[in-house]
């Protein structure tokens, strides 16, 4: 979704949990172009959560 590294950086610095993943053969619409994938890491997120 976000282009500049440095604003990447910056989210994941600032947002507490927050892990950068990326997906480079995915677009704009990850939920809807692999959404087996997408809840994957969805799932993994919220696991570490805890």
């Amino acid at each position: 979704m976000f282009r500049i590294p440095e604003d990447i950086e910056e989210l994941v610095k600032n947002i507490k949990n927050s892990k950068k993943i990326e997906l480079p053969n995915f677009g704009h619409l990850i939920p809807l172009e692999e959404p087996e994938e997408f809840s994957d890491h969805i799932i993994k997120f919220e696991k570490n959560l805890n």
